[in-house]
């Protein structure tokens, strides 16, 4: 089926295909340096949606990385200062700051409680790295980004990011599909699995240094 969000995220990504060469280029170099010396441990930081539906966010750290797992917002009226902003999780705590100091984003899959607050939180404030998500993923977080902000237009609202977040964000996009496993920082590989959700959905499977197993929802 035509549809003229893929045709438009295709024709964007043709434009800075300049800009995508040097950052895949400096990542690569990047995830070829050595890992630190020393015992591995794994930690999980609980950010957003764990006992509650929203703003989902989990960080994965080890001793050489700093992995986001998602990055939603919680939309509900009962927020009282700019509902449309939605309740972002919590990302002041020291463990995510500053937000350069990440490695890697992965996306699981593109509703709004999920990627709602990747634009605005990330690419609006400091992030620059690499997001790892399936193609679909990729042209819904898209579509349902810039709806988001059109919607919030037309009610009379200001949004939490613009339409330029969104085009960094997939300038730092990497697909990859199912069953498919590649390197995301010096200690962890990534591979993601069918999840059955909806188009794109993904189940994330980290493989932590010589073995180590983290599953994240």
């Amino acid at each position: 089926m035509y549809s003229r969000t893929v045709k438009e995220v295709r024709e964007f990504l043709r434009e800075v295909k300049a800009e995508r060469k040097k950052f895949l280029h400096d990542l690569g170099l990047k995830l070829n340096q050595p890992t630190m010396p020393g015992e591995t441990w794994v930690r999980i930081t609980a950010l957003g949606g764990h006992r509650e539906v929203g703003r989902s966010a989990t960080l994965v750290s080890t001793n050489n990385s700093k992995i986001l797992v998602d990055c939603g917002m919680l939309n509900t009226n009962e927020i009282d200062e700019q509902p449309w902003a939605g309740a972002p999780p919590y990302l002041y705590v020291p463990e995510v700051q500053p937000f350069s100091s990440l490695d890697a984003v992965v996306l699981t899959h593109a509703h709004l409680d999920h990627s709602g607050l990747l634009p605005p939180i990330l690419f609006k404030y400091g992030y620059d790295g690499p997001v790892y998500m399936t193609a679909p993923t990729r042209d819904l977080a898209a579509l349902l980004q810039q709806d988001y902000i059109k919607v919030a237009h037309a009610e009379g609202h200001k949004a939490p990011y613009e339409s330029k977040h969104i085009r960094e964000m997939l300038k730092h996009t990497i697909v990859l599909k199912y069953n498919e496993t590649t390197d995301i920082t010096r200690d962890v590989r990534l591979t993601f699995y069918n999840a059955g959700h909806i188009l794109g959905s993904a189940s994330v499977h980290l493989h932590i240094g010589e073995g180590a197993l983290q599953r994240c929802p």
